[in-house]
């Protein structure tokens, strides 16, 4: 009896185990089963996370390409995220461009005036800067470099973009992304359109956000602007100068923009706007109590987050060929990335520039010192009482009270010039050069003519811009810069300054002089450099 108890007991024991065993290995064979279905067809779950995922992305480039009736912006991951939190910035400040992203302020060299940026477009107008001058005029050990440019004749005028290259790259991915979409309806004979019909309402739904007025409102000024300076201020590295000559965005007016709930920023438009009367130009269209522009914004961004809402619960129902889906937004995401994160020509933002002069000084009072010399309308001081707040020493202020002309007897350029291996020659004792101004009727940046030495020795003048060539074939350009070079080394007898600079630099070593002639030849050779083309 004990013996066939046992014997059951120990039977039980064993059925007991081996169907737990079985149980294992088919829940194994399951999880497998599950993870090879998953990649091979990715459940609507997964698309519906990652189409979340990424606003930020869609938001800055919306701002980077916006202000034409197409944007080069095309469905991707991100844009459920983006729709949604459209509602807390346009319900919330009213925005639609992004905070910026880098600290800038913007000074007006004509009145003297300074505002912290709140633009993104100027922030990025810096940032690019930055990204490219760092190659052609590396600050090595220099405590400040100062970049001039010079607003050109723009063609669009203020208020309006010009197509380019990326507007092109954007219809490109769209059109790919509609080809990978079809595979499925050709394969299936038409029965299987739901990729195809997502990715196209998707790009549909991106481009009527990117064609909405108010990013145009936001990006433009309705007025050009005189001379501005762009700096992060004291502790930076870099001033970015641009002189207008009324061709330039109204950066100050752009660091100061009016909230969208506000009137003014609608004057740009004339369909948003009519003629005013008194001192207003125009007056924005109201509805229901909102400037019209503001209005149409606030529609669209109830109706798109409804439509991707429906999207959404559309993707739940896909079944097959998911990875087609996954692949077209992985796609518009990289795409869009780079639309983001891309450096721009000034131009592609309504602002053309020209290259003038670089100046890089070891100290900061130099290079402001410098600029002064040879810019006089860029407002140097102005500059150097924001990077320099503190008290100047009895040599700065008799420097920056003693007229051009006789600045290069300070002491304080003496002492630099006895200096001058390690601080380069003070720019009051070089050449003087006419730096070109664009007018409006300038079809193209040309040299002047080289001109003589005037009564007082002076070195001739010499213009900046275009690459006409002399009749022997060589750039007339290069040959004025050479003059220059040479008429520095071969002192003239009527000028006891040049022949002393000349005295003093035989007097110093090798690597004194080759810091001085490389001094001049950045200087000479900085004003015929013109933008990098980004495209």
């Amino acid at each position: 009896m004990i013996f066939s108890t046992q014997c059951m007991f120990q039977g039980s024991r064993c059925h007991t185990i081996a169907s737990s065993g079985q149980q294992s290995l088919d829940g194994n064979r399951e999880t497998g089963g599950g993870f090879a279905k998953e990649w091979t067809s990715p459940v609507a779950v997964v698309t519906t996370v990652l189409m979340v995922l990424g606003a930020d992305v869609i938001r800055a480039a919306l701002a980077q390409t916006t202000g034409k009736t197409y944007s080069p912006v095309c469905f991707s991951f991100g844009w459920v995220g983006y729709a949604f939190s459209c509602w807390l910035h346009v319900f919330g400040d009213g925005w639609l461009l992004p905070s910026p992203e880098y600290p800038i302020k913007v000074f007006n060299l004509t009145s003297g005036y300074h505002w912290t940026n709140r633009n993104w477009v100027i922030g990025r107008i810096a940032k690019d800067h930055e990204s490219w001058i760092r190659f052609l005029e590396p600050l090595n050990h220099n405590s400040i470099r100062i970049t001039i440019y010079e607003a050109d004749h723009n063609p669009n005028g203020s208020t309006k973009y010009s197509w380019n290259a990326l507007h092109t790259l954007g219809v490109c991915v769209m059109i790919l992304q509609m080809i990978i979409a079809a595979i499925p309806t050709v394969l299936t004979g038409g029965q299987e359109w739901g990729i195809l019909a997502v990715t196209g309402a998707g790009n549909i739904l991106a481009m009527i956000m990117g064609s909405l007025p108010q990013w145009t409102a936001e990006k433009l000024p309705p007025k050009q602007g005189s001379n501005y300076a762009l700096t992060a201020g004291n502790g930076s590295r870099d001033i970015m100068i641009i002189k207008g000559g009324g061709r330039c965005l109204n950066l100050e007016y752009l660091a100061t923009l009016d909230s969208p709930r506000n009137r003014l920023l609608w004057t740009i438009s004339d369909s948003l706007s009519t003629p005013g009367k008194g001192s207003f130009s125009r007056r924005s269209r109201f509805i229901m109590g909102i400037p019209g522009g503001f209005f149409i914004t606030i529609v669209w961004v109830i109706i798109q987050a409804a439509l991707w809402l429906c999207l959404l619960i559309f993707l739940a129902d896909l079944r097959g060929h998911n990875w087609l889906l996954l692949l077209n937004a992985a796609i518009g995401f990289v795409h869009n990335s780079f639309l983001a994160t891309s450096n721009q020509d000034p131009r592609h933002r309504n602002l053309p520039l020209v290259l003038l002069d670089t100046i890089s000084t070891r100290k900061t009072m130099d290079g402001l010192m410098d600029l002064e010399i040879t810019h006089p309308d860029c407002g140097a001081e102005t500059l150097a009482h924001e990077y320099l707040p503190g008290k100047w020493r009895d040599e700065e202020y008799e420097w920056w009270n003693t007229k051009d002309d006789d600045r290069d007897k300070t002491r304080y350029d003496q002492q630099r010039l006895k200096e001058s291996a390690i601080r380069l020659r003070p720019r009051s004792m070089m050449p003087r050069y006419e730096l070109h101004t664009v007018t409006e009727s300038d079809t193209a940046t040309r040299p002047n003519k080289v001109s003589e030495p005037d009564a007082k020795g002076k070195s001739p003048m010499i213009g900046t811009g275009g690459n006409s060539r002399s009749e022997d074939g060589g750039s007339s350009i290069g040959n004025a810069v050479e003059q220059q070079v040479e008429s520095l080394r071969t002192p003239s007898v009527d000028n006891p300054i040049e022949k002393r600079i000349t005295e003093e630099s035989e007097s110093l070593s090798d690597a004194t002089d080759r810091s001085s002639n490389a001094s001049l030849r950045r200087y000479s050779s900085a004003e015929i450099l013109q933008l990098p083309d980004w495209e």
